[in-house]
């Protein structure tokens, strides 16, 4: 019997200590996901990837059984910047289609006038289809689209093509202060107080020329080509607001100019205000 009760007392007494050394394991808070039978183990949650981030785009050129149809289209806006300059031209966007037909990015192939590209692009991200399909399952395709941006040949009575006849001597001079190193000859077309708005530096135009190329003068546009884009004359046709583009032709990047022009008594027009682009 005694040694009966020594065995006994040492399993005790290891069980004991095993209890002491073991951490139970506490039952995972907040429930566990369906399906899941709780252990108490501790189980770390991944959230799957983004659905963009799964998806990857198709190939430039993919074969399929059945091309995308259009269902919902979206007219661009006219952006108002380009519609009072006159601007028009085309913007081609390929447009990724994905499997359920919306479009899923939108890239610039090629613009006539980057202020329409924002326009054309807010436009195709509205677009609806119905996707392209391979042996019956549908697939993500590129589509190329066009957007094509057309004014009216005269807006609001104003030629978007041409100046009016007096106000050629006005941009005579705008070109020469622009491009010219003499430009003391267009003083005469320059009101006393006129003023410049050049960034956020407020200025007299005489002294913005004179400054021609720093921070508070106008820019130095030698080697740019200047086209008029809109006219705006009051119905007195004492005043006159020219919206001018300026285009590097080496580089292609662009400017706009605000220049308002008054007719004084003698019939002549002078320049008054000029805020130029950066």
């Amino acid at each position: 019997m005694k040694p009966f009760l020594l065995l006994l007392a040492v399993m005790l007494a290891a069980w004991s200590a095993g209890a002491q050394n073991c951490t139970t394991l506490q039952p995972l808070t907040g429930g566990s996901p369906p399906g899941v039978l709780s252990l108490g183990i501790a189980v770390a949650v991944v959230p799957s990837a983004d659905r963009e981030q799964q998806e990857k785009a198709p190939p430039d050129s993919v074969f399929v059984d059945v091309q995308p149809v259009l269902r919902k289209k979206a007219e661009p806006v006219y952006p108002k910047l380009a519609m009072a300059a006159g601007i028009e031209g085309k913007v081609f966007l390929r447009l990724w289609v994905d499997a359920e037909g919306k479009v899923h990015d939108v890239k610039v192939i090629k613009t006539d006038h980057e202020v329409l590209n924002q326009s054309a692009i807010d436009a195709a991200r509205q677009f609806e289809f119905a996707p392209a399909s391979v042996n019956g399952k549908p697939v993500s395709i590129w589509v190329t689209v066009p957007f094509k941006f057309k004014l009216a040949d005269k807006t609001d009575g104003a030629d978007i093509k041409g100046l009016p006849v007096g106000l050629q001597g006005a941009i005579g001079c705008i070109v020469s202060l622009l491009t010219e190193k003499d430009v003391a000859k267009c003083k005469p077309s320059i009101t006393p107080d006129a003023y410049a708005v050049i960034g956020s530096h407020y200025v007299p135009l005489v002294d913005a020329i004179e400054r021609r190329g720093t921070p508070k003068g106008l820019p130095d546009e030698r080697g740019w080509e200047l086209s008029l884009v809109h006219t705006v004359m009051d119905d007195g046709a004492q005043l006159a607001t020219l919206l001018l583009r300026t285009v590097n032709k080496k580089t292609g990047a662009f400017r706009f100019h605000t220049v308002v022009c008054v007719r004084s008594r003698d019939g002549e027009w002078r320049i008054r205000h000029w805020h130029a682009g950066q």
